[in-house]
């Protein structure tokens, strides 16, 4: 085989890669955008959807049931259209990504994060933590309930300014099992952190959503 044929084939594989890379994403999209919504809808109406490209999107509940005053979930796909860096990201451990945003009734008192890491004398799965005082043992408990549901989280966020909650963590399989236990951990979530807050900040008396968007499709 000349290095001519040589590359007419790679170019070929590369091709049919990246069209079969894109199929599986478009379907695995669709597929994500009802499990998502359909969970989402159980923790409040008024849902929007906003594509954020061919592999990503965005659903936000902008009429939240208490504890919550919104919520947005935001998905984002590896590039399976581009065979190798969707391979280094594997090799990395990186999956697709699920990303939880809450406006809470009762923000947190304080800003704290916690993040699985590696670091000397710590094992791979250990919660590196950002926080001090009250607001240490308040992430100190949102991450041992986190340890108990079967989402993978990578990266959880408080802060007292909107978004009061952002949790990171590989999108799980759609299923309508996976969807109930989502529901649980985020209503435990929503009411763990707003117990805590409940005696050191008045409640949000309306929704603070992040900015509305217009449905839009991509290519």
């Amino acid at each position: 085989m000349s290095a001519t044929d040589l590359v007419i084939w790679l170019c070929a594989v590369l091709l049919a890669a990246y069209f079969l890379g894109g199929l599986r994403n478009r379907q695995r999209a669709a597929t994500a955008v009802r499990w998502l919504g359909g969970a989402l809808q159980q923790l409040g109406s008024d849902a929007h959807i906003r594509w954020l490209g061919r592999a990503a999107f965005q659903i936000e509940m902008r009429q939240a049931q208490p504890p919550f005053a919104a919520l947005a979930g935001v998905v984002l796909l590896q590039p399976r259209d581009f065979p190798l860096v969707w391979l280094v990201n594997r090799l990395r451990g990186q999956h697709d990504q699920l990303i939880l945003r809450a406006v809470l009734r009762r923000p947190p008192p304080a800003a704290a994060e916690a993040q699985r890491g590696r670091s000397a004398g710590t094992h791979g799965d250990a919660w590196q933590l950002r926080a001090d005082g009250a607001a240490r043992a308040l992430v100190e408990r949102l991450t041992r309930r986190l340890d108990q549901a079967p989402l993978r989280a990578r990266r959880v966020t408080l802060a007292p300014s909107p978004p009061h909650l952002t949790l990171l963590c590989d999108l799980p399989a759609s299923t309508p099992d996976q969807a109930a236990l989502l529901v649980e951990l985020l209503r435990d979530v929503g009411h763990l952190l707003s117990g805590s807050a409940a005696s050191q900040k008045p409640p949000i008396t309306a929704a603070t959503p992040p900015a509305r968007t217009d449905r839009s499709a991509s290519a």
